[in-house]
């Protein structure tokens, strides 16, 4: 599952921690992170990105009120495996 500490997933560093075996169960659990966290948000993209040599999902959603916000992921876990 995720680190659910200080990480809300507004940054790199404050990205939510996805722990999974592969990328099919990672990208499960982004996507229940998102429902469970910003029910109602609209999907507008996901891309990987990388910071510091790690790789990252980032969501941009748009919440119920208009509002713009990015979801960083940390996929170290489980990037590149199958």
């Amino acid at each position: 599952m995720f680190s659910r500490d200080s990480h809300d997933g507004s940054s790199y560093e404050k990205a939510i921690v996805v722990t999974a075996e592969n990328e099919q169960d990672g990208v499960e659990q982004e996507y229940l992170w998102i429902e469970e966290n910003c029910g109602g948000c609209k999907f507008v993209s996901q891309g990987l990105n990388f910071n510091e040599n790690r790789p990252y999902d980032v969501f941009e959603l748009v919440d119920a009120q208009g509002v713009n916000r990015k979801v960083h992921f940390d996929i170290m876990s489980f990037y590149g495996k199958r």
